[in-house]
């Protein structure tokens, strides 16, 4: 029974191998028909494995760096020499005696105020600043002596002194430093103003004195004024000068009807003046004559042009 079972084993397992590769054959033989109606070449071997690549070489190690040299020790600074002992300071010396005091000098007047010469005591006169003859002054003592230098003046009594060291000698205060303008012998004035475009202003001439031969100019000039007053315009020009002495010309200036030259009268009163002044604005006189304005011309800030001349003048009170 065993050796039954064994053989009935083997048949089946033969019978299952030999179905087996008839099926196989069966498949074979169709895929060769397949391949004969497509492609009548043999059959294409099998492509073979590719070879396996070589490993790559190890890359050699870099070099090691050469260690940098050690940079040399400082040397070691030299020690400072000692500094020299400070010298001893010198014995202060010894504080001198102290002087006498002196005696106390006599006082003087006091500087209270004054107006005349004999407000003041004996050998001193009322001393007023130049100008200012009726002003008030203080009490000064008279020069006793004067240099001979010449710088003539005009003193408050209407006399001439060579200078002003010499009118105080005789107790009297100066009004003017020019020889007195009552012995003016003639003068004149020139003037001429122009104002360009740009504002810059040009002005020439001046007041000249003559006191028969000592010449006296006043050649500070300033920019002349006008103001309107309907047909009328009021012109000033002012002339100063370094003497202490102030001229100052007015006249009516006559706009409608416009003409040129214009001549005026000057008078010691009135519109049309010339008057002459100390620089503290007392009045000495005035200087009349004729005036004669031959260029004028007025613009938005004033004048433009002004031109005007009196050749011969003379002194009034």
């Amino acid at each position: 029974m065993r050796s039954f079972t064994v053989f009935m084993i083997f048949l089946s397992v033969f019978l299952f191998i030999s179905c087996e590769n008839s099926i196989n054959k069966t498949t074979d033989k169709q895929v060769v028909n397949d391949e004969s109606v497509s492609d009548d070449d043999g059959n294409t071997g099998n492509t073979g494995d590719s070879g396996n690549s070589g490993n790559s070489g190890n890359s050699g190690d870099s070099g090691n760096t050469g260690n940098t040299g050690n940079t040399g020790n400082t040397g070691d600074t030299g020690n400072s020499g000692n500094t020299g002992n400070s010298g001893d300071t010198g014995n202060s010396g010894n504080s001198g005696d102290t002087g006498n005091t002196g005696d106390t000098g006599n006082s003087g007047d006091s500087g209270e105020g004054c107006y005349k010469n004999d407000e003041c005591g004996e050998d001193f006169f009322c001393q007023k600043p130049d100008g200012l003859c009726n002003d008030q002054g203080e009490c000064a003592e008279i020069p006793e002596s004067c240099g001979e230098m010449y710088f003539p003046v005009c003193g408050c009594d209407g006399n001439n002194y060579s200078n002003p060291c010499l009118a105080n000698g005789e107790s009297v205060n100066v009004f003017y430093t020019t020889v007195c303008m009552k012995d003016l012998k003639t003068a004149s004035m020139t003037f001429s103003y122009e104002k360009d475009g740009i504002g810059k202003e040009t002005m020439k001439g001046g007041v000249t004195f003559d006191f028969d031969g000592n010449i006296y100019e006043l050649l500070i000039l300033s920019t002349p004024t006008s103001q309107n007053d309907g047909d009328i315009a009021h012109v000033t020009a002012v002339f100063n000068g370094i003497n202490g002495i102030t001229v100052v010309f007015k006249f009516d200036f006559q706009r409608e009807p416009f003409k040129l030259p214009q001549t005026f009268d000057l008078e010691t009163s009135g519109q049309n003046t010339a008057e002459v002044k100390t620089d503290f604005g007392t009045t000495i006189g005035f200087l009349t004559g004729k005036l004669t304005v031959t260029k004028y011309q007025i613009g938005i800030g004033g004048f433009v042009l002004l031109e005007m001349n009196s050749p011969e003048l003379s002194f009034a009170k």
